[in-house]
């Protein structure tokens, strides 16, 4: 049986964030922790899960959980299980595997490639939602029954999802590439965090969302 909680043996580099707008506290390098176990038996086994994530100066790769078993043998002492012990559940990488900085996206790995044409099939399965798919008949029949025959309805129906495609990567393009000269990839997250987090992008997004749900009640018409 567990006898108290983990005791943290290793002191961690305290600093105020301003992502989270909190301090927290991260480890370089190594981190120990120890934890008394009373034996009820011969032989004990013990299983724990260490719940971790890498950050580097601009992002943070998802959580994740590595479970370790740890054998205390019969007669064994109140002391620290050597590091040999400790058999992880999953292979240990090796140590050149764990000095180099992690090529894991924030998006949970993978190519640039795939995450684009993961983001498509996502897309696709929006169509099938319920505030969507009733919508679809309707735009197809507004292009192609429209005045010029169905030539000019695919035409301004490839020109409609052309610039719905530009209106929402040519703004970010920009952001992302203003901020990078100016400062870099750091400055480029705190531009994205600041759009995300602060009251006042959000306040902004809040009434032009409720002008055009107005105007759907039908409180005025935008012509």
């Amino acid at each position: 049986t567990l006898d108290g909680g983990v005791e943290q043996l290793t002191t961690p580099e305290r600093h105020y964030d301003e992502m989270f707008s909190m301090e927290i506290g991260t480890f370089s390098g190594k981190a120990q922790f120890a934890q008394r176990v009373r034996l009820t038996a011969e032989q004990a086994t013990a299983k724990a899960q260490i719940e971790w994530m890498i950050c580097d100066d601009t992002s943070c790769m998802p959580p994740d959980d590595t479970e370790l078993t740890i054998t205390v043998p019969a007669g064994a002492k109140a002391e620290s299980v050597p590091a040999a012990e400790i058999k992880p559940a999953m292979p240990a990488a090796p140590d050149a595997e764990i000095a180099a900085p992690a090529t894991k996206d924030a998006a949970g790995g993978g190519s640039l490639w795939s995450l684009i044409i993961e983001a498509i099939l996502w897309g696709f399965a929006a169509l099938l939602t319920p505030c969507v798919f009733p919508m679809v008949p309707m735009t197809v029949s507004y292009f192609l029954k429209g005045e010029g025959g169905v030539a000019m309805g695919r035409l301004r129906a490839s020109l409609y999802g052309l610039f719905i495609v530009l209106l929402y990567t040519v703004p970010i393009a920009a952001i992302i590439l203003i901020t990078r000269i100016v400062g870099g990839d750091a400055v480029t997250a705190d531009i994205f965090n600041w759009l995300a987090t602060h009251w006042l992008p959000n306040v902004i997004f809040f009434l032009v969302f409720m002008v055009f749900a107005a105007s759907f009640f039908g409180a005025f018409e935008i012509t």
